[in-house]
């Protein structure tokens, strides 16, 4: 347990992909809604997003031509520390 919250912390340290857990947090997400809000290109945002896929923190699905991606986090813990920081960063 304690690597895993090494790992999520290491992973969200990047603003690209504290950025885009941000956005999966929202809900359900395409290739082309991430990289519009992010401004990334299409290679940056998918080294990015198979850092995520890598860990285990994200899941994809195929929906006709397009992949809508989700955030996996069936214990609620990742989306807990998202809205905290969320929080934390309105009251600065």
């Amino acid at each position: 347990m304690k690597q895993d919250s090494v790992s999520l912390l290491k992973l969200l340290g990047n603003p690209y992909r504290l950025q885009i857990a941000y956005l999966l947090a929202r809900g359900e997400q395409t290739n082309e809604s991430m990289i519009a809000a992010t401004g990334l290109t299409a290679q940056s945002f998918t080294h990015h997003l198979t850092r995520f896929r890598n860990r285990g923190f994200v899941e994809g699905r195929r929906d006709g031509r397009n992949v809508v991606y989700s955030l996996h986090d069936p214990a609620g813990g990742v989306s807990s520390l998202l809205h905290a920081l969320a929080e934390q960063y309105r009251q600065v």
